[in-house]
């Protein structure tokens, strides 16, 4: 047998899971023995849960990456002079 070198980054791996976990948490709201009004309150609600998480991560990864750009800046001055 031989074995797979495929490799995944942490954060598709990421995207994956919580893709899977919307769409799982999607199927289990649609097939709930509730009424459509419900429904559709309980998945508006998690729609606006999974934004505002999403917004305050790229939020988070901007800041990382300015942190990251301003380190590396700082760092090629130190080596030129």
């Amino acid at each position: 047998m031989s074995e797979s070198n495929a490799k995944f980054s942490p954060g598709a791996v990421g995207l994956a899971f919580l893709g899977g976990a919307l769409i799982g948490t999607g199927l289990a709201l649609l097939l709930a023995p509730m009424s459509g009004r419900e429904t559709r309150e309980k998945i508006k609600d998690l729609a606006q849960r999974a934004e505002d998480e999403i917004a305050a991560k790229v939020k988070d990864l901007k800041q990382t990456m300015e942190s990251c750009k301003q380190a590396c800046e700082e760092q090629v001055k130190s080596l030129r002079g």
